[in-house]
């Protein structure tokens, strides 16, 4: 329990990698650290204050992540191409997602943005095709462009913001406009009704 850092690009490549603990005395894991590893799940410790860039990039056998309460952001890439990742646990304790955080992880079905989280980027969550449902916190206050690109399936989007969250009309496909269910606090009708991309 005295290791502190784990370095970029530490188990990089290390397909045959399934599984690893983090001891809880670890604050920091450098960007790429496990890029394209063979892990199957992953705890971050409640140590741990970043996900840096592509961390867990191409990790296509990943398919449960638990999330530290301590972590409070998620960088650009950092889980973008797990293909398998189909449950994940976000504390309520992160503010923003990076660009591509979750690009093309196909096998999430519903996503629960946390209300700490203040900010989505850009292509955050682009290639999700199987998610369905996806509820966003009350201090969501922006929501970056093509955030859900090509996730077509989405059936119900749930805010609870009672001011809309400012975004593009470029931030969802035109299926989710044309199907999908949009839920909000009856209060904030108005102001998602007047808001773009709502």
């Amino acid at each position: 329990n005295s290791l502190e850092s784990i370095g970029g690009g530490a188990f990089s490549g290390c397909f045959k990698l399934s599984s690893i603990t983090i001891p809880n005395s670890v604050t920091n894991i450098a960007a790429r650290a496990f890029y394209n590893c063979g892990l199957n799940t992953i705890t971050i410790p409640n140590s741990v204050i970043t996900i840096k860039e592509e961390t867990f990039n191409s990790c296509n056998k990943l398919t449960s992540v638990i999330i530290g309460t301590s972590v409070t952001s998620i960088e650009n890439n950092a889980f973008e191409d797990c293909y398998n990742l189909n449950s994940i646990t976000i504390p309520n304790s992160i503010t923003t997602f990076g660009n591509y955080a979750f690009s093309d992880c196909r096998k999430i079905s519903s996503i629960t943005i946390p209300n700490s989280v203040n900010k989505i980027g850009n292509y955050t969550f682009q290639g999700c095709s199987e998610l369905k449902n996806i509820t966003l916190g009350n201090q969501l206050s922006s929501v970056g462009v093509y955030a859900f690109k090509d996730c077509n399936n989405i059936n119900k989007v749930e805010s609870l913001n009672p001011t809309a969250p400012t975004m593009t009309e470029t931030v969802f496909p035109t299926s989710v406009y044309e199907n999908a269910q949009l839920v909000v606090p009856l209060e904030a009708s108005e102001s998602y009704q007047s808001a773009t991309g709502w």
